[in-house]
């Protein structure tokens, strides 16, 4: 399996297949080309990771900089974690940690320390975020928030 950003992908088509099927989010690269330059969240990042085995396109996750204020009025981005998505077929294969392990990581390069997502309690994604390390902080809007600090990782410096 590799792990490649969304622009390193040379197919893009299938990732709206994925999104399609897993949120019944439709859109296109038209549309991401688009979107990408408006959205201050998304567009100096690489999008997203995209997990690619025999040039197949197995699953997705978006990045984004979420710039908040904190607790000394400081405005700092926050990594922002979305459509997290694995080929339901897949499943239980390591594909969406690689793909967790991959934004973490670039988070990290970013001097970025904390990372935020929100999730339906739903779906079977709810408890596995928490199996990897993500801490529920509230419920907005009938959706679970959730966070994590990503650790340190051996032989890498810190931001």
């Amino acid at each position: 399996m590799k792990i490649l950003t969304y622009d390193q992908l040379e197919d893009r088509s299938d990732i709206f297949l994925l999104w399609a099927k897993s949120f019944g989010f439709h859109c296109t690269s038209d549309w991401i080309d688009w979107w990408n330059p408006q959205d201050v969240r998304i567009k100096d990042t690489p999008i997203g990771f995209c997990a690619v085995e025999k040039s197949k396109l197995i699953g997705f996750v978006g990045v984004m900089h979420l710039p908040t204020r904190n607790k000394h009025g400081e405005t700092e981005n926050v990594g922002g974690i979305w459509a997290v998505a694995t080929r339901p077929a897949l499943g239980r294969r390591g594909v969406g940690r690689k793909l967790l392990d991959a934004a973490e990581d670039y988070f990290r390069k970013q001097g970025i320390r904390l990372s935020l997502l929100t999730t339906s309690r739903s779906i079977v994604a709810c408890n596995w975020y928490a199996s990897v390390g993500y801490k529920e902080i509230e419920a907005v809007n009938r959706y679970p928030h959730f966070y994590k600090f990503p650790p340190h990782r051996k032989g890498q410096a810190l931001a």
